[in-house]
């Protein structure tokens, strides 16, 4: 209200006219990812709903070929005129590919570090400064040092969870309890991490310094 948008580029509100055919409808993929979940379906139930839309949306409304629906799906949309290729180009599953990688990966980590007994020391110690701290103060202690270890937002969720499993267990916590916590700190916090790809790459982006982490408010 007090800093209202005072100026529209015209050629991109003409190029999305261009571009698609906007209808209310085309909200329908959003809405079954926001809606459904909080209806108790299964997230994996409403990401199928959510897809299933979206292709029928794009052939039956936006009158793209299934051929070149599944083509975007795969590599990714690219958009007829270039400025607005600049805001909305890219996606599919290659680009997820590397996102893939990472998750096996560390999953892989995972199971050698659970079944070899590696992390038990390890474990022993963060009870003890569970107990003097709190749950949610120590997940923030091992969030940054995970964080600013790998650089990575992925891994460290991964890590944090399979190492404070046990922890968060023994202290009495649900699984909810500690899924919570880990949305409350690692998954946020790597946007102030310099390093990490989700500080770095965002800053590159817009173009701005690291003087930018200490207005994260949102963060």
């Amino acid at each position: 209200i007090n800093n209202p948008i005072g100026h529209v580029e015209q050629s991109i509100l003409t190029a999305f006219k261009e571009d698609f055919t906007i209808s209310w409808i085309t909200v329908i993929p959003a809405i079954c990812m926001l809606l459904l979940p909080l209806l108790r379906v299964k997230i994996i139930d409403a990401m199928i709903a959510s897809i299933a839309s979206g292709m029928l949306i794009s052939i039956l409304v936006q009158k793209m070929p299934l051929l070149e629906t599944i083509k975007c799906m795969m590599i990714g949309y690219e958009a007829k005129s270039q400025s607005l290729g600049t805001i909305i180009n890219g996606g599919g599953l290659f680009s997820m590919i590397e996102v893939a990688i990472i998750v096996l990966l560390s999953s892989s980590y995972s199971g050698i570090f659970t079944g070899t007994g590696m992390l038990t020391d390890l474990q022993n110690k963060i009870e003890k400064l569970m107990n003097k701290i709190g749950r949610f103060g120590t997940m923030t202690i091992f969030s940054l040092g995970t964080i600013g270890i790998f650089c990575n937002q992925t891994i460290s969720t991964m890590m944090c969870s399979d190492i404070l499993k046990e922890p968060y267990k023994k202290a009495g916590a649900s699984s909810e309890e500690l899924a919570i916590d880990i949305e409350n700190s690692v998954i946020v916090l790597a946007g102030i991490v310099p390093w990490a790809l989700s500080c770095y790459v965002p800053l590159g982006f817009m173009q701005v310094g690291f003087d930018a982490i200490p207005f994260a408010i949102l963060l």
